[in-house]
């Protein structure tokens, strides 16, 4: 015996954040590319505003999480490995 236990009691947790690592890497270039192609003028707006950092802080957090529990819904919902 290896004295390594054969369940390891974290993978769910490492499944789950990875999950939302994913999400929140897609809402976040989202973001971007709705900035970078000024759709509906959005890239305009953040930019001629007085402070553009608040608005960019703004968005990227709100698609993080909007996108981070998508990521995490996604992966538990259809992606689930099968348990032992």
């Amino acid at each position: 015996m290896s004295g390594k236990p054969d369940y390891d009691p974290y993978r769910l947790m490492r499944y789950v954040a990875i999950s939302a690592a994913d999400g929140i890497a897609a809402g976040w270039t989202c973001v971007l590319l709705l900035l970078w192609f000024d759709v509906a003028g959005l890239g305009t707006l953040v930019h001629n505003d007085r402070d553009p950092l608040a608005w960019l802080f703004i968005l990227l957090m709100s698609f993080g999480v909007s996108f981070g529990f998508l990521g995490i819904a996604w992966r538990v919902m259809v992606l689930l490995p099968e348990e032992e």
